[in-house]
C-alpha cells in the first residue's frame, strides 16, 4: 500500500513539474495608446488601449508610472483579468498638482502564474503650471490680527482674525497654509489657505515678553525662531523637524536656508548688541559664525558659496556678500544713503529695495545701484516672478505695477496699516 500512494506521489509530481516547464509562453502585450514619446501634462488623463494575449491565461495585469530613477511616481491599476485575452482600455490619471517635468515609462506587466512580460513606453510628462491665486494681507489693532485675501483683481474678502500682537506672517503655497505669528501674546498659527480652518498651532507660553522672534518659510517647512535661543521648523502637520539652538543670550531674527544644505540666521545678543551671521547645518550642528554688528533686512543665495546680505548700518543701507567657505564677508559697492525697510529679489543677483521710500535696482551682475521707482513712499516691496510684477505697500495701500515698464496695473486700500503681504500660489 504504502508503495502504491509513493507511485501516485511521483506520478503527480512528475505531471505537475512537465506542466511547469511546458509552460515558458509569456504573455505577448499589444499596445495601441498611448504612442512612444508622447507629451503630456501633469492632471492629464493617459488613455492606455491595447490587446493582452496568453496561451494559458492572464492572472494579473499592473500599470504604473515610473520616473528617471525607476520609482513609482503615482498610484497603480491593478487588475485580475483570468482569461487568455484581455482587452485594455484604461484611463491613467496624473492626478499629481507636484509631478515634476522629467522623462517617464509607463510600465505595463502582465502575468499568467508563472510568467511575466513588462513593457515599458517612454513619456514625457511636464508640470502643472504654477500660477498666482491672489495676495494675503495681514494687520493689526492692537490685540487682533486681522487676516484678508485679495484676488488677483485687488478684489479682498475677509479671511479671519487671530487674537494677539503681530510678528509676521505668509504664505506656504507647497502647503496651501497660510501662517501668522505673535510676538509677545499671539500664537503662532497655520490656517488652510481654502477654507482658514487651523491646520496647526504653536501656542505662546509667555506672557507681556518676546517668545516668538522670526519666522520663515521654505519649501515644505516654517522655521521659527524663538527668544529662549531655541530654533525650529514645522512641517505642514506642525511636527517639530529641525531643531538647534542660538548662541548663549541670544535669538535668531532672520532665516535663509542656503542651497538646501545650510541654515544662515542673523543672531543679536540680548543684553551686549552684538550681531553674529550663524550658519548651521540641516542637522542642527553649528558650521561657522562671524560677528557681524548689522541690522540684516533680507538675505539671498546668489552661488553655491555665497550669499547677498542687505543690511542697515548707523541708519544707511549697505549691501555685502558672505562668503561661506572663507567664513567672511566684503562689500561689492555702496548703496545710495538711507535705511533699508524691504528687500525683493527679481532673479539671481538682481534685487529691489525699498530704501528711504524710493525703490531702489540693484544688479550685482553689473554692479550697478540705480532709481526704480521714486516718489512711492515705499515700506515694503514684493517681485512676482509669475506674473513678471512689483507689489509696493504704502501705509495702507498696495500698488501693483508692471517690472518691465512700471505702468500701475492696480490699487487697493486696505482698513489698516498692511504690515505684511504674501502671494498665494496654487502649489
Amino acid at each position: 500500500m504504502v508503495r502504491i500512494l509513493l507511485y501516485l506521489f511521483l506520478f503527480v509530481l512528475f505531471f505537475s513539474c512537465k506542466k511547469e516547464i511546458t509552460d515558458q509562453q509569456t504573455p505577448i502585450i499589444s499596445i495601441l495608446k498611448p504612442l512612444s514619446n508622447q507629451n503630456f501634462t501633469a492632471f492629464d488623463t493617459i488613455p492606455i488601449q491595447g490587446i493582452i494575449t496568453d496561451n494559458n491565461k492572464i492572472t494579473s495585469i499592473v500599470i504604473s508610472l515610473r520616473n528617471s530613477n525607476n520609482i513609482n511616481a503615482l498610484n497603480i491599476i491593478s487588475i485580475s483579468p483570468n482569461t487568455t485575452s484581455y482587452n485594455l482600455n484604461e484611463q491613467f490619471l496624473l492626478n499629481d498638482l507636484y509631478l515634476p517635468s522629467g522623462e517617464y515609462n509607463l510600465k505595463i506587466s502582465a502575468f499568467d502564474g508563472v510568467n511575466q512580460t513588462d513593457t515599458y513606453i517612454p513619456l514625457t510628462i511636464n508640470e502643472f503650471p504654477k500660477s498666482r491665486n491672489g495676495f494675503f494681507i495681514f494687520s493689526n489693532s492692537g490685540s487682533t490680527t486681522q487676516i484678508t485675501k485679495l484676488d488677483n483683481g485687488l478684489n479682498s474678502t475677509p479671511f479671519t482674525n487671530i487674537a494677539g500682537d503681530f510678528l509676521n506672517g505668509g504664505v506656504n503655497s507647497l502647503n496651501q497654509q497660510v501662517y501668522s505669528c505673535g510676538n509677545a501674546v499671539g500664537n503662532l498659527v497655520a490656517l488652510d489657505a481654502n477654507s482658514s480652518s487651523q491646520s496647526w498651532i504653536e501656542n505662546n507660553n509667555t506672557s507681556g515678553f518676546p517668545y516668538f522672534m522670526a519666522i520663515s518659510s521654505h519649501e515644505s517647512e516654517v522655521y521659527v525662531g524663538f527668544y529662549n535661543r531655541n530654533i525650529k521648523s514645522y512641517t505642514k502637520n506642525g511636527v517639530s523637524k529641525f531643531s538647534a539652538q542660538a548662541f548663549v543670550n541670544s535669538y535668531s531674527s532672520l532665516f535663509l536656508v542656503h542651497e538646501n544644505n545650510l541654515l544662515i540666521t542673523e543672531q543679536p545678543e540680548i543684553s551686549t548688541g552684538v550681531t553674529r551671521l550663524v550658519t548651521y547645518y540641516l542637522t542642527g550642528f553649528v558650521k561657522d559664525n562671524i560677528l557681524l554688528n548689522e541690522d540684516v533686512n533680507a538675505m539671498f543665495s546668489f552661488s553655491t558659496n555665497e550669499v547677498v546680505l542687505f543690511t542697515n548700518v548707523s541708519g544707511n543701507g549697505k549691501l555685502s556678500i558672505y562668503n561661506i567657505s572663507s567664513n567672511s564677508t566684503w562689500q561689492p559697492f555702496a548703496l545710495n544713503a538711507g535705511q533699508i525697510s524691504s528687500c525683493t529679489e527679481v532673479s539671481t543677483g538682481i534685487y529691489l529695495i525699498a530704501q528711504n521710500g524710493i525703490v531702489n535696482l540693484v544688479n550685482m551682475n553689473n554692479f550697478t545701484n540705480s532709481t526704480y521707482l521714486s516718489g512711492v513712499n515705499a515700506q515694503l516691496v514684493k517681485y512676482d516672478v509669475i506674473t513678471n510684477e512689483v507689489i509696493v505697500s504704502n501705509g495702507n495701500s498696495l500698488t501693483v505695477y508692471d517690472y518691465a515698464t512700471k505702468n500701475v496695473k492696480g490699487n487697493y486700500t486696505h482698513s489698516n496699516t498692511i504690515l505684511a503681504f504674501d502671494f498665494w500660489y496654487n502649489k
